[in-house]
């Protein structure tokens, strides 16, 4: 995970650091991700 984000958000827990990180980094993988199946999953 980019270490960068980390800066951004000093004021929250690490756990909760932790969670918005991967949820960024799975929306990263899906934007990045042109198949079929993310399109489908990113319009639910």
């Amino acid at each position: 995970l980019p270490q960068r984000t980390l800066s951004h958000l000093p004021h929250l827990s690490p756990r909760n650091r932790q969670r918005i990180l991967q949820h960024d980094f799975r929306r990263n993988l899906r934007q990045n991700d042109d198949s079929p199946m993310s399109k489908r999953r990113r319009h639910r």
